[in-house]
């Protein structure tokens, strides 16, 4: 992966999730927890699914990576890259898969602090900075619906998500 643009993409990820921290921060504790609408997710869960998002992002692209299968990409997947960002980028809802749905448990979402998500990232960062050029364009990351992509791509379906979910919240 071209180190300028992935260090360009990992510095823009990295300060939208630190201004959504930073309000999460500001926030009152009791207005954390309030769901907008029934059936939405209040600030903390939307926080945790990011987090369960990027982690499960991490997770599959080490195991890819640690199997030693190097899949090139091509039109096909860049195609369903392309269909997830508009998809992204719709005002439209869409179901999250069970292992990246935020938990239950209210206690752990009342102790839940973004300091885990950003702890995280960190290690997000160092993946891809430690990532081999020579796969740049090998299918690395798995999106649960779109397939495998890109690493690049990866990291581009965190910010348009991250961003899905900001806009969500404002609206």
């Amino acid at each position: 992966m071209e180190r300028s643009m992935s260090e360009l993409l990992l510095r823009r990820y990295r300060k939208k999730a630190e201004k959504l921290a930073w309000l999460w921060y500001e926030m009152g504790s009791s207005q954390k927890g309030i769901r907008p609408e029934p059936g939405t997710w209040s600030f903390t869960e939307m926080l945790v699914h990011l987090e369960l998002v990027q982690l499960e992002c991490l997770n599959s692209m080490q195991e890819r990576l640690s199997s030693g299968i190097k899949k090139p990409s091509g039109w096909k997947y860049t195609q369903r890259f392309i269909r997830l960002r508009l998809a992204m980028w719709s005002h439209r809802k869409f179901k999250a898969p069970e292992v990246v749905k935020p938990p239950a448990d209210e206690a752990l979402l009342r102790n839940w602090e973004p300091s885990s998500w950003l702890k995280s990232l960190d290690a997000l960062e160092q993946f891809y900075r430690q990532l081999p050029s020579s796969y740049k364009n090998i299918l690395l990351f798995k999106h649960p619906l779109a397939g495998p992509m890109k690493a690049r791509h990866g990291l581009i379906f965190l910010i348009d998500h991250l961003e899905h979910h900001r806009r969500g919240m404002l609206r």
